[in-house]
């Protein structure tokens, strides 16, 4: 946290994953779920409070921030940072991160 404004962590407590052993539809999984990591992993949570409605974009004042926008479908929401701060994330070689660099149209 120390590396970037406007960002926050929080470990989350992980016991037990119900789609270990449960389909979506309430079914017991008869083979092991392929999304599953092979080893255990840590889990973080990022977020960020700094919120930019996607139809009235403003600057950025953080390296992290949520971008949301509402539309017929509902609320659209995506977890943005800065290309600063991406290159810094990609610097620190997470095992499970994806950084990924997309626009958000319309």
């Amino acid at each position: 946290m120390d590396t970037f404004t406007g960002l926050k962590v929080k470990e989350l407590a992980w016991f037990e994953n119900p789609r270990e052993r449960t389909l979506k539809n309430g079914k017991p999984r008869v083979h092991r779920a392929r999304w599953l990591p092979e080893r255990e992993v840590d889990l973080v949570y990022l977020y960020s409070d700094y919120y930019i409605d996607a139809r009235e974009p403003a600057s950025a004042q953080t390296d992290f921030f949520t971008v949301t926008r509402m539309d017929a479908w509902g609320v659209s929401t995506w977890f943005m940072c800065t290309p600063e701060a991406a290159e810094k994330l990609i610097a620190m070689d997470y095992d499970n991160l994806a950084v990924k660099e997309t626009t958000i149209v319309g």
